[in-house]
């Protein structure tokens, strides 16, 4: 979606929404109220149904569209760096005859030490892999080929 298009987006979901939130909340606070005549309730109901609920419902959706675009993005990002995680993984293990270290897959996958460790564990347990701790307490992974 272009910047400009979800920028309208966004000022119209908050136009919408600061103009038919409040309307609404007193409308339906006029329609409960036992001070209220028969009459202020009736054009309360109108304004409701009319003034208030329409726009808040369209604001609502707006933003809704907005958050689902937004998971929409994140979740191809993930995909794309965890395909990218997945490639790098694989081509350390062809360089290094199965071996691979948490160091080696931080650096050049550019992930954290962390991330890395975690990463590592589960595709060990994924497949089948055994590991070695080394005098200086790194951890190598062995990995069957």
């Amino acid at each position: 979606m272009t910047g400009t298009l979800k920028l309208f987006k966004k000022v119209a979901a908050t136009f919408l929404l600061i103009f038919g939130v409040p309307l609404s909340v007193w409308a339906i606070a006029e329609i409960v109220n036992p001070n209220s005549t028969s009459e202020d309730r009736e054009d309360a109901i109108a304004a409701l149904a009319i003034l208030t609920l329409p726009p808040t419902a369209l604001g609502s959706w707006l933003v809704w569209g907005l958050h689902k675009e937004h998971q929409q993005k994140l979740n191809a990002q993930f995909k794309a760096e965890g395909d990218l995680l997945q490639s790098v993984f694989f081509r350390i293990l062809e360089d290094n005859g199965g071996q691979m270290t948490i160091l080696r897959l931080a650096k050049e996958a550019q992930i954290s030490g962390e991330e890395a460790r975690v990463y590592l564990d589960r595709k060990a347990v994924e497949f089948n892999a055994t590991f070695e701790v080394g005098e200086q307490g790194e951890i190598t992974y062995q990995f069957h080929l």
